[in-house]
């Protein structure tokens, strides 16, 4: 998965494997993630999927790239 800043030169990529997978039709997670960034709830209401990701890898470019590839092995 890769997050983009306002500055497309700037953002970071994770993987790994999916640990576990749900069905979130009361959008709890996306209501969660956007009170914490935007101080509201999801405004798209339609019932979603959400998984859980065990990051083993992750890239940075940009404000965080002083070291820019990062793994948990190392």
């Amino acid at each position: 998965m890769t997050v983009l800043g306002e500055d497309p030169y700037q953002h970071v990529s994770i993987s790994g494997p999916v640990i576990e997978i749900w069905d979130d039709p009361n959008l709890e997670v996306m209501d969660r993630l956007a009170m914490r960034y935007t101080g509201e709830a999801w405004p798209e209401r339609h019932p979603c999927v959400s998984a859980l990701v065990q990051i083993e890898r992750w890239h940075t470019y940009g404000v965080l790239s002083d070291a820019s590839d990062h793994s948990s092995s190392a």
